[in-house]
């Protein structure tokens, strides 16, 4: 396989949800990348619209927007070098911030607890793995995740851990959490796509209306999110192919089929970051500090 093939091969991957989640799919692009340039003789114009085109093979996946960024940044600086060394110590380095997010994530569990999540998140199902690890009793509702059932990749993981885990259907979800089933939801935690520069996060589509459900229940809600995710500028949210949800649809059906919605600031709790627990207030600020090239690079204070 030629190195071109291999960046329309990845790109093709991210798009049909091959490789999914945001982690995966950042990890996957810039790894493509760097073997793209292995032998050393590429072109900076060449190596960044194959770096982009990886990059907006999903467009709410800032993650990988920015460790494309980086890895783009880095090349000027190694021209006539391979770049698979500094991609594989990228990702390197988002495994371990996504190990520093699960520690701060376990502090959250209480023994006895019933908590709810949404869609599949690694880093939710890491921490939730991590804490049963340690001793710590509870057990985790979960939903279907239509149309593509990523819940029942959440539910693979956490069941072969020896889990207590219950699956539900979507439109259950905010029924729990208002309490009408005589159930408490102690805790939700939820993974995150994006970041936004409010304070606000986009996850799987039916994260807000759980979101307001939990605010109104006074259920706390935690995003966990590598500080990476931020995006300085609003995101676009993806609509996917009405086929994913009803392949023999009739004719005259038209199909809506988001993949994302928001959840807003004042709906969480906080973010679990790999540089610990931060309110949505304060996200901009963390992610100057510790990340002040995003800005950099799309040219805002």
């Amino acid at each position: 396989m030629n190195n071109k093939t291999d960046i329309a091969n990845t790109v093709k991957s991210i798009k049909n949800l091959t490789i999914q989640g945001a982690t995966n799919v950042a990890k996957e692009a810039v790894l493509a990348l760097g073997r793209y340039s292995s032998d050393g003789k590429w072109s900076y114009h060449d190596l960044e619209k194959s770096g982009m085109h990886l990059a907006l093979a999903r467009r709410t996946e800032p993650l990988a927007r920015n460790a494309m960024y980086w890895l783009l940044n880095e090349a000027k600086n190694n021209s006539g070098k391979s770049l698979l060394p500094i991609a594989q110590n990228l990702v390197a380095s988002l495994t371990i911030a996504k190990e520093k997010i699960v520690e701060n994530g376990i502090s959250l569990i209480k023994n006895n607890s019933t908590i709810l999540t949404h869609c599949h998140s690694s880093t939710v199902t890491g921490i939730l793995i991590g804490a049963h690890s340690e001793g710590i009793k509870f057990k985790v509702y979960l939903t279907e995740t239509r149309p593509r059932y990523q819940g029942q990749i959440t539910a693979r993981e956490l069941t072969s851990h020896g889990i207590s885990s219950i699956m539900i259907t979507d439109s259950e979800a905010v029924f729990m959490i208002s309490k009408e089933d005589n159930l408490d939801i102690d805790l939700i935690l939820l993974g995150a796509d994006a970041i936004e520069r409010d304070g606000s996060a986009l996850n799987k589509v039916g994260s807000y209306g759980i979101s307001l459900s939990a605010r109104g229940a006074k259920v706390p809600l935690y995003v966990t999110a590598t500080i990476l995710k931020y995006a300085p500028r609003a995101i676009e949210i993806e609509e996917r192919e009405g086929e994913e949800i009803w392949a023999s649809k009739p004719d005259r059906l038209k199909i809506y089929n988001p993949a994302f919605d928001k959840i807003p600031p004042e709906n969480i709790t906080a973010f679990i970051t790999e540089y610990g627990l931060i309110k949505p207030q304060n996200i901009t600020l963390t992610a100057k500090k510790y990340s002040p090239w995003i800005f950099a690079k799309h040219k805002i204070k």
